[in-house]
């Protein structure tokens, strides 16, 4: 048998790259674009607050999670007439056929599905990666009825009740994932999720999930119609329906349990309170650096059901609770901390649940390092100026040298600029070697203290001969003197030894 590697075609793709930057790369007058990725969870906060050459830019950019990133559609099903299914975001309305209106359900209204009705919501280009939530509420949990389906049937995918179970399909009939009906009630109401991950489907009842396994990845093709309460050739469900989103992506463990099910209570869309309170953490900030031990925490609590308590926790460790029961206001918490690396959050709990803030981080030390100055590229054996500006308890710094590239380069003139603050300072010849070379300063305050350990690029010398061969060859320990006042050409001669 031969075997043969054939060229059948060929095509352009595009490829994103990220370069690591030094010190050297940032010059005067360029013109960079920065930024990082970051992944939020639900009711996290995140804040990107960076320090270019020693300036800390205090606002800069966040992110927060949101239930509406990738939702494609989603139903309240509140309408009181009408044959318009309503999409909250106002893309997908769907038409409703034989259903009954203006019913009672989990948030507000529900849609009566018997005897055939079903919502058609139209083609919905959905690919690789697809979370359908459904409540419902029927009197017979053993019954054959379809919740959400795009045709057609065993084709695209498809969520149903299959008489003993909770079945999730994918691509075609042949690798269903099912969750055993008895894991939900006749007459009352039940959230259910279906998750695709490419080729991993997921069920999950009433927040927490009941099955995971293998199907067939859903598929886009075609352009076909989307139904909810029967699939294109009949399987109509007999229940109440309410609150179905579809999303063009995976939910998390915490997204469904949290929001979704929302201790059973569930969720509506753009609800501000299915997250429980509102915390804000005001300050300290995140890795905020301080030499006081006495810290005053603050943070703002908000709900439309008032507060029950908000508590401190230090350290993951609850230090505190406030049950003052205050709505829209700021809890305050002043603590007297050890030195050290510590974390923060608050927990606020009101009658639907607890929520907790994002966990910030903070530093107590015996000083804070305010600037720095010094050249972020040079050349070897330039005469170069280190410095940098300290904050202390009060205690004088004393026995301070330079680091440089790992070698002591001797004692450091200290400066009192009064506030307990000080300058530590230094002048050396850049040692030869070329390369990123980190510095920073020794110094001894309460024990032996290291500043920030910093960078600086050095290059060599290259002396360029005009039009004389070769040329760019590096040289070290030379001096050219223009005693004039005109720029004029240098002649010199310097031996290769």
């Amino acid at each position: 048998t031969e075997c043969n590697q054939t060229l059948i075609g060929n095509h352009i793709e595009q490829k994103e790259t990220w370069t690591k930057l030094t010190p050297a790369d940032f010059k005067k007058n360029d013109i960079l674009t920065i930024g990082i990725f970051t992944e939020v969870q639900i009711k996290d906060k995140v804040e990107w607050i960076p320090n270019f050459f020693g300036v800390r830019i205090d606002e800069w950019a966040g992110w927060e999670a949101s239930m509406s990133v990738d939702l494609v559609a989603y139903y309240k099903l509140d309408e009181p007439s009408g044959s318009i299914a309503f999409d909250s975001l106002g893309v997908f309305n769907g038409t409703n056929t034989g259903v009954t209106l203006n019913q009672t359900g989990i948030i507000n209204r529900s849609y009566l599905f018997e005897g055939g009705g079903n919502i058609n919501i139209g083609d919905l280009n959905i690919s690789t990666n697809l979370s359908l939530s459904v409540w419902i509420n029927t009197s017979n949990v053993n019954q054959f009825g379809v919740l959400v389906q795009r045709s057609p049937v065993n084709s695209r995918w498809l969520f149903f009740l299959d008489t003993s179970v909770i079945n999730f399909r994918g691509g075609d009939a042949t690798s269903d994932i099912t969750c055993l009906i008895g894991n939900i009630t006749n007459n009352t109401w039940h959230n259910l999720v279906a998750v695709a991950e490419s080729t991993t489907g997921k069920i999950y009842v009433d927040g927490v999930k009941c099955t995971e396994g293998s199907i067939t990845a859903i598929s886009n093709a075609g352009n076909t119609d989307t139904l909810i309460g029967r699939h294109s050739s009949g399987g109509e469900i007999s229940s109440l329906v309410d609150e179905v989103a579809i999303w063009n992506r995976t939910l998390t463990d915490s997204e469904i349990k949290d929001i979704l099910y929302n201790n059973g209570i569930g969720c509506t869309f753009e609800d501000e309170t299915c997250q429980g309170p509102s915390v804000t953490l005001n300050s300290p900030i995140n890795n905020f650096n301080t030499i006081n031990n006495t810290i005053d925490f603050n943070g703002t609590v908000v709900s439309p059901f008032g507060i029950t308590n908000v508590s401190l926790f230090i350290d993951e460790i609850l230090n505190e609770t406030n049950s003052s029961g205050i709505n829209d206001t700021d809890y305050l918490f002043t603590k007297t901390i050890s030195d050290g690396n510590h974390n923060w959050t608050y927990e606020a709990c009101d009658s639907r649940g607890c929520s907790n803030a994002t966990t910030r981080n903070f530093t107590i030390s015996d000083f804070i390092e305010i600037s720095f100055v010094a050249e972020n590229f040079t050349f070897e054996t330039k005469s170069e100026t280190f410095i940098i500006n300290l904050s202390t308890d009060g205690t004088t710094p004393t026995d301070a040298s330079l680091i440089y590239n790992g070698t002591d380069l001797g004692s450091t003139t200290l400066t009192d600029t009064g506030n307990d603050n000080f300058n530590l300072s230094q002048t050396v010849d850049i040692p030869i070697g070329i390369g990123n070379n980190s510095w920073f300063f020794n110094f001894s305050l309460n024990g032996i203290q290291s500043s920030t350990s910093h960078q600086q690029s050095v290059a060599a010398i290259n002396l360029t001969f005009c039009q004389t061969a070769p040329q760019n060859i590096p040289y070290i320990n030379f001096t050219f003197r223009n005693e004039t006042v005109n720029q004029e050409d240098i002649t010199a001669s310097i031996t290769s030894s």
